[in-house]
């Protein structure tokens, strides 16, 4: 009995739903007010110090791409040094992550219910997770790789009447690669991966 009741309510879409806004709820107050890790503390001083004048490879030592400064910097520049509001945008990221997963798995066949409860899981474990996981070039780097993967596979799918061709949906693809590797380069292997399972479907 009880394991058609645990099946009927993992096929309940309301029920993921429900407790994606609960784990909302309890864990953002505390993810809003988590201090940073020594890896944003770092990046912050490069953005504050191009925001004052400064270069950031001169006045500030890093052997890492440029990206995830510049980003910061846009941030910092638009909100101030509040941390908050950075963790409102790493949340947005995360949040722009699992709707690119989602199309993925829709893609796919998941159900609606199974892609909620992978909303559900999310919100349970991000927010409450220690702050080393928190405003991470590797969180970062994964939303324009995952774009240019759903580019790609979206490219496997049968042509709809408004394909415009190969040609810009590679150049938007490449750029999108070319952002990831701008904020972390190791994207370069999954970018590798992807080419070699799609090469010949696209």
């Amino acid at each position: 009995m009880s394991f058609f009741v645990v099946s009927s309510l993992w096929r309940c879409v309301w029920v993921p739903r429900f407790l994606t806004l609960i784990g909302l709820i309890l864990g953002l107050p505390m993810f809003l007010r988590m201090p940073p890790w020594v890896d944003i503390t770092l990046y912050d001083m490069a953005a504050r110090t191009i925001l004052a004048g400064g270069c950031h490879y001169r006045d500030l030592f890093d052997t890492n791409p440029p990206g995830f400064v510049w980003a910061l910097t846009a941030i910092r520049a638009v909100f101030g040094p509040s941390y908050e509001a950075l963790w409102l945008v790493d949340l947005g990221i995360v949040v722009g992550i699992l709707l690119l997963i989602d199309r993925l798995a829709k893609w796919g066949g998941a159900s609606p219910a199974a892609r909620w409860w992978v909303f559900a899981g999310v919100a349970f474990f991000y927010p409450f997770s220690t702050e080393g996981i928190h405003g991470q070039r590797d969180v970062w780097m994964s939303l324009p790789a995952l774009a240019a993967v759903v580019l790609r596979v979206g490219r496997t799918r049968p042509p709809g009447p408004a394909d415009r061709g190969p040609f810009w949906p590679s150049l938007l693809e490449g750029v999108l690669w070319a952002l990831a590797v701008w904020v972390k380069p190791h994207v370069m292997v999954m970018a590798a991966g992807v080419w070699l399972l799609t090469v010949r479907r696209v």
